[in-house]
């Protein structure tokens, strides 16, 4: 995604579903309580936005249980390269790599609260880094010395 794109996302509740789920996209800014209200199971609603402003920006299920949604790995992050492509230098190589806390009970909302986790994930897994997408690298998060990573 360019700075200045349309972003256009479907999200799809299957109608097997218990709970009602909606899309925070911390990239758009639109009113919140009625652009991204939950859809019930059976529903699907289309989001459309223009992604303004350049970085990296989390998005998530914003219905209740919100902090359930998110422990349970609804989330993940857009990257919006800036329109100007010499805004930032060149990098060798990108990687995402997405940070959460391990619950071993998605359904204990206080152990959530207060922070208590078992383990630190990163890319939805315990131990678990980006794999190498990139045809060049031959190991998982590979860089040599004086290299620019994003």
């Amino acid at each position: 995604i360019t700075e200045g794109d349309t972003v256009e996302f479907t999200l799809i509740n299957d109608k097997s579903n218990n709970n009602s789920h909606s899309m925070d996209f911390h990239a758009a800014r639109l009113d919140v309580m009625e652009d991204f209200d939950s859809i019930k199971p059976g529903e699907t609603k289309k989001y459309t936005f223009t992604a303004d402003n350049p970085g990296v920006f989390f998005y998530h299920c914003g219905s209740d249980p919100m902090i359930q949604h998110i422990a349970r790995g609804m989330y993940g992050v857009i990257i919006v390269d800036p329109k100007d492509a010499t805004a930032l230098p060149k990098a060798d190589r990108e990687y995402v790599l997405i940070q959460a806390e391990h619950y071993p009970n998605p359904d204990d909302k206080t152990a959530m609260m207060e922070n208590k986790w078992s383990n630190v994930m990163f890319n939805g897994g315990i131990f678990k880094y980006d794999p190498v997408h990139d045809s060049e690298a031959t190991k998982w998060l590979q860089a040599k010395p004086g290299a620019h990573l994003l």
